[in-house]
């Protein structure tokens, strides 16, 4: 997606100097050139297909969905994971959009079951310290916040390699 230009007439200057209303002005006018600008940029996600498996075991039937914004080297992220029947799978594992950095280690991403239990999880970006391409669900102690019929939501900004 090309990035707007900046228009070459501005007109944000008042003519009077010391007139408030047409300082007003000046700084209303400057927002809304900014607004546009910028906004292709935050109303643009891109759809990513992201892969899910199990820990360890395998699910009987689940699925994901993801969508993702990058401004450069920072990743906004949000996954869905439903899982119908959990079979003998645990931790859900989901592959990213964009490979995450390894500079701080772990990067943590906050979600929450929304369909029956309302718990909070994590996701961790880099789990183990050596995957920077998956994020590990785990819930707060540690457990799996895998069952049948869960719905996990999980969104916020990671950094990318």
């Amino acid at each position: 997606m090309p990035i707007p230009s900046i228009p070459t007439s501005l007109e944000f200057l008042p003519e009077d100097n010391g007139s408030l209303k047409k300082f007003g002005t000046m700084l209303n006018k400057l927002w809304q050139r900014l607004f546009v600008f910028l906004s292709p940029l935050f109303n643009s996600s891109s759809i990513y297909v992201p892969i899910l498996t199990a820990n360890t075991g395998t699910y009987t039937a689940a699925s994901v969905t993801g969508s993702y914004i990058q401004l450069g080297k920072l990743v906004f992220l949000e996954v869905s994971v439903t899982i119908t029947t959990v079979g003998t799978g645990t931790n859900p594992l989901v592959t990213l959009p964009v490979q995450a950095s390894s500079r701080n280690g772990s990067q943590i991403i906050i979600g929450c079951e929304t369909a029956i239990n309302g718990k909070t999880f994590t996701a961790e970006l880099g789990w183990g310290g050596s995957d920077q391409n998956h994020m590990l669900f785990r819930n707060y102690d540690g457990a799996s916040p895998a069952a049948s019929g869960v719905v996990l939501r999980a969104c916020g900004f990671y950094e990318a390699a």
